[in-house]
């Protein structure tokens, strides 16, 4: 997956939404909730092309959009850190991820996470209200 987050660090500032799609795809094949070192990678990878999904003013393909909210759900239900949440943050809001929305909520009153992470937690959900539905 390295060489995949070299790739994508390499992109030019504006990337066609059909370019990001494979490049959302290949990402997906990749995921690996081995560790929390993979899981960070496979995150900070999703970010960049979430943001360059976003300066695109587009919406995703809806398919390919549910696909990476259930990636994005499968390591949010694992162990965390608070860069991994602050990631996952900007995840969310950029391509709209409801579900993984939803999750934060629930996830905002858990006690058994440690506080920073909540607090980034509720921070996020008091920045984008009661939905992530449209991200611009």
């Amino acid at each position: 997956m390295m060489s995949l987050a070299y790739k994508v660090n390499a992109l030019p500032e504006t990337v066609t939404t059909g370019e990001l799609a494979a490049y959302f795809r290949e990402v997906l094949t990749q995921l690996n909730l081995d560790s929390i070192e993979s899981k960070q990678l496979f995150v900070e990878i999703v970010f960049e092309l979430a943001d360059k999904q976003w300066h695109n003013y587009e919406q995703m393909d809806a398919g390919l959009k549910q696909d990476v909210d259930k990636a994005t759900m499968s390591i949010l239900l694992g162990q965390l850190s608070l860069d991994l949440v602050s990631a996952i943050s900007g995840i969310i809001g950029r391509l709209g991820l409801c579900e993984s929305y939803q999750k934060y909520k629930v996830l905002a009153s858990d006690q058994s996470l440690p506080t920073d992470i909540r607090r980034e937690i509720n921070n996020t959900i008091s920045e984008f209200g009661e939905s992530v539905d449209n991200s611009y």
